[in-house]
């Protein structure tokens, strides 16, 4: 759903406060000179459309911590034409992003800034009193448990419900090590009350 519509005032303040900021991304090589940089400038002023369609996408996204393994703006402007968007330069997407107000890690010899969203579904939150919800609780703890909490919290496919042979079922799927499998027995056991087993000891 669009959020807001942008006009070229938009658009002129974003570029007054990104002076770098050219259609092939954010202080490019091939517009240190300044006529070239000029004319990137403008080729995102006469984008106005394409700024527009890349807001829309981005607006849709969720917000997201920026970390080493953060897209950046080339490579989601490739998603969101890849999604139906149709083309984006660089530069309009990051313009784009200054203006949907998400965080974009800019700055000199950045060609292509992080910006802080992603395009993983959203997790559903863990039941009150499921494993799930238990886990989260464990995240500052220093032990096995607590650096199985925090694998949890990074992945977006961890399951939010679920018995414990479904949660072998799915570390296994990942190929997790032996340790993270007897990290999972024992919160399993501290969360229930009762040890469950090994995660292989229902196998014939």
């Amino acid at each position: 759903m669009r959020q807001r519509i942008i006009t070229a005032d938009d658009l002129a303040q974003v570029l007054n406060d990104h002076p770098k900021l050219t259609a092939n991304g954010y202080d490019h090589p091939d517009d240190w000179q300044a006529d070239k940089r000029e004319l990137g400038r403008q080729r995102i002023v006469t984008g106005l459309d394409e700024v527009q369609a890349a807001y829309d996408w981005i607006v849709n996204l969720r917000p997201a911590r920026i970390t080493r393994d953060t897209s950046t703006s080339y490579r989601l402007k490739h998603e969101a034409e890849e999604a139906g968007v149709g083309y984006v330069t660089n530069g309009a997407f990051i313009a784009a992003a200054f203006l949907a107000g998400v965080s974009v890690k800019a700055g000199p010899g950045v060609v292509n800034p992080q910006i802080g969203v992603t395009t993983d579904p959203y997790r559903p939150k863990p039941a009150k009193g499921s494993f799930a919800a238990w886990l989260v609780e464990q995240s500052n703890v220093r032990h096995p448990i607590g650096d199985l909490a925090r694998e949890a919290a990074d992945d977006d496919t961890w399951p939010a419900s679920g018995d414990y042979r479904m949660y072998v079922d799915y570390m296994i799927g990942l190929r997790a090590m032996p340790e993270a499998l007897e990290a999972l027995r024992m919160a399993w056991t501290q969360y229930s009350g009762a040890d469950p087993g090994g995660p292989y000891d229902d196998e014939d």
